[in-house]
């Protein structure tokens, strides 16, 4: 029969004590390391209280900043390295070009790309009311809003979007009733102020997004009607400005986030058509029983498809994420470099689906490797994310409007 043998090791408490808390450190250097590669760089909050509304990166050192207080709205230049901060448009400008009775609170800016004109709008309060558009030259001697004198009296500004020359802005038409043979999409030029119809109703309708592609000269559109159809969904439609022609490149059920990459692929955030045999979501409404999950682990069941495509110029769609066990991915955008695929998350339902009771519905923003399997969660409770034009850092909002919170990419 053989013999057992056991070795007990003995250590002298203080030894094994000292050996214990060196483990516990390194377990926590190793845990703080992996933190680190998606680290807080900065807040930037206001101590008045003033709520910041928008913003976007003037350069990669440079924040525009369009806050509000109840003592009026500023638009401010927030320089990262610093802190330090100066006014870009003083309240008392703001007030004289946009007008003193502005809906302040209610009011987005979009910049140009050489930064000399800031476009102003304000979506519709109801389906009578018609939005509000103006552009504020800063090369101006004195700060003045751009006058359209030639745009149609029946033509009312929807959305817009700049090409890549500051000469040009492109609109939609806002959604109305109206013939087949109205201007749905034109063209603001910011030399003269004259207006160019470039497509009517009967060929593009109902635009919801639109981006300008410096690749081919062209403006893409998420529109929800083409060649005088209207189905249950959504066409994302290619206007080539080169050519004055119009096609379709794409269909879904739903685009959720448009953005022409450098390398002149479009990268799209869509909920599909072929999901659930065809059938069309109508599941987004949610019976008052159901326990709605509200985190990531919860809501690992019945989850719905959603896709973010990059859809290359000969029309081929390429996934780039499948969210069927996820939730709905949207809003993506790649980082200059091309390196992270950043988008939105929610783990239920899309924003707008019948509310039979209204629990708490935070979006989440998160982080990818393009192309690698690393997957970050950068903020709960994001509304909205932009990437600095150097793929260094991440601005991202919080859902209140109060600050701005700044994450360092890894590298």
């Amino acid at each position: 029969m053989g013999h057992r043998y056991s070795i007990k090791l003995w250590l002298p408490p203080a030894l094994l004590l000292a050996f214990i808390g060196c483990a516990l450190m390194l377990l926590a250097a190793s845990q703080d390391a992996a933190r680190a590669e998606m680290t807080d760089a900065a807040h930037i909050v206001f101590n008045d209280g003033s709520l910041i509304l928008d913003y976007d990166w003037w350069d990669d050192d440079e924040l525009a900043l369009y806050t509000v207080n109840p003592y009026g709205a500023i638009m401010w230049l927030h320089k990262i390295t610093t802190g330090d901060r100066k006014k870009l448009i003083s309240a008392t400008d703001l007030s004289r070009v946009l007008g003193k009775h502005t809906d302040w609170e209610r009011l987005t800016f979009t910049l140009s790309p050489h930064r000399r004109y800031i476009s102003f709008y304000i979506p519709p309060s109801g389906p009578l009311e018609p939005p509000f558009f103006k552009v504020v030259d800063l090369e101006a001697p004195r700060i003045r809003a751009f006058s359209f004198s030639k745009m149609p009296d029946d033509f009312t500004v929807g959305h817009s979007v700049w090409d890549n020359t500051d000469k040009y802005v492109y609109v939609s038409a806002q959604e109305f009733s109206a013939p087949a043979n109205v201007v749905s999409l034109g063209r603001l030029s910011l030399e003269t102020g004259a207006f160019l119809p470039l497509a009517l109703k009967e060929q593009v309708d109902l635009i919801d997004d639109m981006a300008y592609d410096p690749q081919s000269n062209a403006i893409l559109m998420a529109a929800r009607s083409f060649g005088g159809e209207y189905p249950r969904g959504n066409f994302l439609v290619k206007y080539s400005l080169s050519e004055n022609t119009i096609a379709c490149i794409h269909e879904a059920y739903q685009y959720r986030g448009i953005e022409v990459v450098d390398t002149g692929e479009v990268l799209v955030g869509a909920v599909v058509k072929e999901a659930f045999g065809g059938s069309f979501p109508g599941f987004l409404m949610v019976d008052e029983s159901f326990d709605l999950p509200e985190t990531p682990d919860e809501g690992k069941a019945a989850r719905y498809v959603s896709r973010i495509l990059l859809i290359h110029p000969d029309g081929e769609p390429e996934v780039l994420l499948s969210s069927q066990d996820r939730g709905f991915d949207f809003e993506p955008n790649l980082s200059p470099d091309g390196n992270y695929l950043a988008f939105m998350r929610m783990f239920y339902r899309l924003p707008y689906a019948v509310r039979v009771r209204a629990p708490v519905n935070d979006i989440f923003l998160c982080l990818k490797e393009r192309h690698g399997t690393q997957e970050y969660v950068v903020m709960q409770g994001a509304e909205s994310y932009k990437f600095s034009p150097a793929a260094s850092l991440l601005a991202a909002r919080y859902r209140d409007r109060s600050f701005l919170t700044l994450f360092e990419l890894p590298q």
